[in-house]
Order: structure tokens, then C-alpha cells, then sequence
């Protein structure tokens, strides 16, 4: 026949029960904390988030100072552009007349060389 292996308690278990094994060890108890601790721990809450606001508010002010800038550059870009497309529209007119008066002066140069032409057949056939 084979044996079989019996529990033995081992010497670190303690005693046999499972009730007994798991009981908490009572401690003192804690006293409640003083006024003294309770307002020292909300002036360190209020400190926090005062900071933590100082924070916030100088992030939006940089926010609103480049925003600013921002507007201010764009603004100067839109009048550039503004000035931009008049001297373009004044270039653009001074190009029409230059090229009627280019026109109207090719004319006049034909006319003039015509009448030469004219001219110079006439004393040509008096010769």
C-alpha cells in the first residue's frame, strides 16, 4: 500500500483556524486632524491653484499679444496689397495710353512718311 501524504501544520502557520488567522491587529486610532491642519492644507489647495491660474492668464495674455501682432502684420499686409493693386491698375492704365500714343505716333509717322514719298515723286517727276 502507498501512503498518502497528511497536512501537517508547519510551524509559521499559527493556529488552525481561519478565523483567528485573518483578524486586523488593532491600532491606535487616528486622532481627526486640527483646524490648524485643515486650513494649512487648504492654503496650500488655494496656493496651487492660484499658481496654477497666474499660469493660465499669462499663456492667454501671450496668446492675445501675438494675436495682436498677428492682426497688426496682416493688417500692414492688406494695406501693402491694397497699395500694391492701385499702382498696378495706374501701371496698367499708363500701358493702354502708352500704347495708343504708340499707336496713334506709328500712324502720324506713316502719314509724314507718305507725304516725303509724295513729295520727293512729285519733285522727281518736275525733274
Amino acid at each position: 500500500m502507498s501512503a498518502l501524504p497528511i497536512d501537517s501544520p508547519s510551524p509559521h502557520s499559527g493556529p488552525a483556524s481561519g478565523a483567528e488567522a485573518h483578524s486586523p491587529v488593532p491600532s491606535a486610532p487616528e486622532p481627526p486632524p486640527s483646524a490648524e491642519d485643515l486650513a494649512a492644507a487648504a492654503l496650500r489647495r488655494l496656493e496651487t491653484a492660484l499658481e496654477a491660474l497666474d499660469r493660465a492668464v499669462s499663456r492667454h495674455t501671450d496668446r492675445r499679444m501675438q494675436l495682436s501682432d498677428q492682426e497688426a502684420e496682416y493688417s500692414a499686409l492688406q494695406e501693402d496689397r491694397s497699395r500694391l493693386a492701385q499702382a498696378l491698375d495706374a501701371a496698367n492704365e499708363r500701358i493702354d495710353t502708352l500704347q495708343d500714343n504708340q499707336i496713334e505716333a506709328a500712324r502720324r509717322v506713316e502719314r509724314a512718311s507718305a507725304a516725303v514719298r509724295a513729295i520727293l515723286a512729285t519733285a522727281r517727276g518736275e525733274s
